[in-house]
């Protein structure tokens, strides 16, 4: 990261200088009050903004990075949500705690193991039924994805492959066409259906093919119709026991 120095606006400082530096001050401020607030679930932000030496080393130029202060308000409302479904500020650093959020423009959003989230410009340009809860929803998910690498052994980590969350999930139906791409996804979906029941509604509500269709799951001699987009009965027991396992010792 480049280093951010201290800046002194000049005793004749114009009004639109003036103007520019109050815009920062105070978006540096409440930006700063976001980070503390995440701090405290011990999730971060990989700072891109700030004041930096020019090319010549002798003027201060500003650098205001790719992240939005609405896009790090989005971060922590999807982590207090999380935390909610946690039920306690210390199940949620258990589960997600190191988590670094960075932000990168026409990159991919995911998870690339030891916690590091990169989110790219299509995750905050929903439109739409996503527009609101499409962001948060796919912040959850990069998260449940470092949940259950926390959970890995030593070799699972370093080559970054599911973890013990993962490998025990239940042979049911994934709750949605993305989580049914392989075991990884299921979990990831389960979580953000989970923290986000309105996610499923969105789905249901755009209607698409893939997504909409009713599935009959036997359980021995019962069989039970499931409209999908959801939980089925055993994901969402599962999802809801390493909810609660991380309140265990508390």
């Amino acid at each position: 990261m480049r280093s951010c120095v201290k800046v002194k606006l000049p005793i004749q400082a114009s009004i639109p200088e003036i103007r520019v530096f109050g815009r920062w001050f105070y978006a540096k401020l409440e930006a700063n009050a976001v980070l503390e607030a995440l701090k405290r679930y011990d999730v971060h932000v990989k700072v891109d903004w700030g004041w930096v030496l020019g090319i010549g080393g002798d003027q201060t130029i500003w650098n205001p990075g790719l992240w939005q202060l609405k896009e790090l308000n989005t971060i922590l409302q999807a982590v207090e949500d999380f935390a909610a479904a946690a039920g306690s500020v210390e199940a949620t650093q258990k589960a997600i705690g190191g988590a670094i959020f960075e932000r990168v423009g026409q990159g991919t959003t995911a998870h690339w193991g030891l916690g590091r989230i990169t989110i790219a410009d299509y995750t905050f340009a929903q439109s739409g039924l996503r527009t609101w809860l499409g962001p948060k929803i796919a912040i959850v998910h990069e998260l449940a994805h470092y949940w259950d690498w926390k959970t890995g052994n030593v070799w699972s980590k370093a080559l970054n492959h599911s973890g013990h969350i993962v490998q025990n999930l239940p042979h049911e139906i994934g709750p949605t066409f993305w989580g049914r791409t392989n075991p990884a996804e299921t979990w990831a979906e389960d979580v953000a259906g989970f923290v986000y029941p309105g996610y499923f509604a969105i789905l249901k509500a755009e209607g698409k093919p893939k997504e909409n269709f009713v599935v009959q799951l036997q359980y021995g001699p019962v069989v039970i119709p499931l409209r999908m987009p959801g939980l089925g009965p055993q994901h969402s027991s599962y999802t809801a026991r390493q909810f609660q396992a991380l309140r265990v010792g508390e």
